[in-house]
Formats: C-alpha cells, structure tokens, sequence
C-alpha cells in the first residue's frame, strides 16, 4: 500500500493518520507493505504543508505545483502529498512491468533503498519553544530503485573465467512490456572480449546498456531470419545489463543464451584461507578453490608452529615426533606427508612444492635411499 500522509504540517510521529501511519514500524513491525509519503517542492525542500515525521513518512515525492487531473474532465496544477504519492505509485509500476514477480516487500525495499538522501527542514513544536531543525529523510529515485530491482530480484549471473549458458522462457500471458524489460545483470569480475550467442525459434531484438543504463554500442551478426544474434564485446570489469525480447509482440517460446568467457587454467596459489586444523583452501585468480593441507616448513630447530601458507596454527609442531611407520610418502631430500595430511617440507623442497613440481614417493620406493626405514626431516621422525 503506498499512502500519503496529510497536508497539516504536522510531526505524524506523535499525530498519525492512516492508512499511512501503519508504516510506523515503532507500533506496527509486522506491516511490510506500507509506504508513506510526504511532499517536497522542486527544491527538494519540505513542502509547507506536508506533514513530516521520522517514523512516520518513509519517503518524499514531488507534491507542489504538479500538473495533473482535475474534476470535470480538465487539467491543471494542485499541490498537496497526494500529488506526491502518485509519483512513488509509478516507480512501484516501473519495478512491476520490470518483474512482474515482486512482492509487496519487495517492491518497498527497492524503493526505499534505490531513494536519495536529503536534508528538509522541519517547523517549531507546538509551542514555539524549538528552534527550527532538520531531519535526513528519502527522496523517490526511479532510476535507483529499477536499479536495485535489477541487481537484486532479477536474472544474474558474474562472468569471470568460465562460459554461462542460462535460458529465459516468454508464454502467452507474458506482457510485451515485460518481455522488452527481461533483462540479465551481468557483474563482470574478468574484463576480457566476451562471446554473447542468443537464440530463439523467433526474430530477437538485443540491447547491452552499461552500470547507468546507457546503451553499449555493439555489431552484431544475425542468421536465421534473426532468431540467433552472434556478437563479441570487451567488457571491463563492472555491472552491465543484457536486454533481449521478441521482434514481434505475439511471439512466445525460450530465449537461449550463451556466454563464452576466457579459456583458463586453474591455479590454486594465489592466496590461502584457514579451513580447519588440518587443512586450508588455496584460491585461483578466478576464484575457485581447492582444499589443500596445511604447510610446515622444518628448519634447523625443527618444524615451525604455523602453516607456511596460510599461517594457521598447527598442533603440535614445535615438538613433533611421528613414528615412521606413520608415513607413507616422502622425497629424497627428507620432506614427509604426516598421517593427518600436513605436509612438512625441508628448505630444499619449499619452491618446488609452490611451483607445483615437488614429487613424493611412497616410502619404500626412494630412488636415492637405500635405507629401509630412513631418518627423515633431520631427524623428525623416529623409528
């Protein structure tokens, strides 16, 4: 419900009316679905008639001097909140041919948090014993609050280093306007030319607009009477929007698109996080991970207290004595997998492990030792 508050200059704080005091969340916290609003001038000043309130007015909407409808059949201007209350009423349309699916919630949220920030002034108490003050209050923001809706309650999808293949279906109750406004956020996080192929068993019209909506010029191939558009883009890295609809208002059927993204090989050591005692993940640029076992360098005090990698704190390090018959992999120059998985590595082997070219034998098969049961670790493990 989307209510104007009254036109009596008043605090609705502490002097409500309703319907649209039940956004007061002080006395109401189970009503989600009510915007009050108030009126500003083309200022962005308090109207002097809107009443004003903390609580009680959610957002400010242009309410002065707004030409409109009148009895009898004419037009003309009038001034009071509800000339503002239309204006919220028509983002809350805007949002809906956007995504017809939003809820009431929904819908208030997108508005509220797509609003701008400003400072109104607002009149004495009462009894004329305050000084004039001023509140921070919202100001309605259509292009923010379509924004919000987009970013948060529509088709998304991040492109880094992978390829996407997402489908979108339009029936026969789907409105033309609706089908015009499916649009896909895009948050790219690997700028990279991109490869964009969009199909349909109908002719398609497409549209890229950048962050702030603006149209993204682009050249494109059509084949097959227009029912698959190829095109290639760079794409730095932020939000974009991909717009795509029917050529014509009675078509129905899916929408097939493909993205290709860069090829990529994945490689887990760029940075570690701590999983648990034992283990870390290790991340790729791209953002997958692996788990990987923690890391202790063995210097010439022994085994360090902390993982190499990932600096967690690994039990028992610093006076580690392990059975040999506990391990079971090993190189030749003395480093050991323990049973719990933790690697420990001497100097020598340190880069060679990052590197990714460490081999490790099992224990009886060394090619460079001849010891059945060799001392590894200078002297870490014991027999």
């Amino acid at each position: 419900m989307i209510a104007c508050v009254s036109n009596r200059n008043y605090d609705t704080d502490y002097t409500p009316v309703y319907p649209a005091g039940y956004a007061d969340k002080r006395n109401y916290p189970e009503i989600n679905n009510v915007i009050a609003v108030g009126a500003i001038n083309e200022d962005g000043e308090k109207a002097s008639f809107s009443d004003y309130g903390e609580n009680c007015v959610s957002i400010y909407a242009p309410g002065e001097e707004i030409y409109s409808t009148l009895p009898n059949n004419s037009y003309g201007y009038d001034s009071g909140t509800s000339m503002a209350t239309p204006h919220v009423a028509g983002v809350a349309a805007l949002l809906l041919s956007y995504n017809p699916d939003l809820t009431a919630t929904q819908l208030k949220t997108a508005i509220l948090n797509g609003a701008d920030e400003i400072e109104i002034e607002i009149p004495l108490d009462y009894d004329g014993d305050k000084l004039p003050d001023s509140q921070s209050v919202k100001k309605l923001n259509a292009f923010k609050a379509l924004q919000y809706a987009m970013d948060y309650y529509g088709n998304k999808t991040t492109l880094k280093y992978n390829n996407t293949t997402l489908t979108h279906t339009i029936n026969a109750s789907s409105s033309y306007f609706e089908e015009k406004n499916y649009m896909l956020k895009m948050d790219v996080q690997n700028a990279y030319t991109y490869s964009f192929t969009v199909s349909s068993t109908s002719a398609l019209n497409i549209t890229l607009y950048d962050e702030n909506l603006n149209t993204v010029t682009l050249s494109t191939t059509s084949t097959n009477g227009g029912r698959q558009i190829d095109f290639s883009k760079y794409l730095s890295v932020g939000k974009y929007y991909l717009q795509t609809s029917y050529v014509s208002e009675t078509a129905t059927g899916t929408i097939n698109l493909t993205i290709r993204g860069q090829a990529h090989t994945h490689s887990y050591t760029n940075n570690y996080n701590t999983q648990n005692i034992n283990y870390h993940r290790a991340y790729c640029a791209c953002g997958e991970y692996q788990l990987k076992p923690h890391v202790v360098r063995i210097g010439a005090n022994g085994p360090e207290n902390t993982c190499a990698l990932c600096g967690a704190l690994v039990p028992n390090s610093s006076s580690l004595t392990i059975n040999s018959t506990q391990v079971q992999y090993v190189t030749a120059n003395g480093s050991f997998i323990a049973s719990n998985g933790i690697i420990y590595l001497v100097d020598e082997d340190f880069d060679a492990y990052l590197a990714g070219t460490l081999i490790f034998f099992p224990k009886g098969n060394l090619p460079v030792v001849s010891k059945n049961v060799p001392i590894y670790g200078e002297g870490l493990l014991t027999n």
